[in-house]
């Protein structure tokens, strides 16, 4: 990564709050965090700053496709201390390309987990089974709306031959 954020790390602790059925979205908050309970915490490695992620925010909104497959809108905030000075003219050039790179970098990791511990925790605890079920009967449930609210095509085809 580029100054400045080479040799830099940032551990936070982010929840996310399903509001599927209430608002088509998940809601994600998040902090730096020194302990997590039942989670090993790297150390920090030599040469390497921890940043301060005083805080995140988020919302994510999955979005069917014409296809029916999955998007996401994602809309975010974040504070973050990078412990060092930054001019403002860097800060604003951060600000404006940070969120692509971050997305980026958290599209890549989620994609593939195979061998992390977050896929380990994933298989073991229940509730991301649960949510996963969850998430499925909402993709249906919209999948059947879209379905029900698409113009039918023959009605379309008799309507244009009138």
């Amino acid at each position: 990564m580029w100054w400045p954020l080479k040799n830099r790390d940032a551990v936070a602790h982010v929840r996310a709050y399903d509001l599927l059925d209430e608002h088509d979205e998940i809601l994600i908050w998040g902090k730096s965090v020194d302990k997590v309970e039942d989670v090993e915490i790297p150390k920090i490695e030599k040469g390497t700053l921890r940043l301060d992620v005083n805080m995140a925010e988020g919302v994510i909104k999955p979005k069917l496709t014409e296809d029916g497959e999955i998007g996401t809108e994602v809309i975010s905030s974040f504070n973050v201390d990078f412990k060092t000075f930054l001019p403002k003219t860097l800060l604003n050039w951060i600000t404006r390309t940070f969120a692509y790179y971050v997305c980026k970098m958290i599209r890549q990791r989620t994609e593939n987990l195979e061998g992390t511990t977050h896929e380990k925790r994933i298989k073991e605890n229940d509730i991301y089974k649960d949510w996963t079920k969850t998430f499925e009967e909402w993709k249906i449930k919209k999948l059947s709306e879209k379905e029900a609210t698409a113009p039918n095509e023959n009605e379309n085809e008799n309507q244009s031959e009138k």
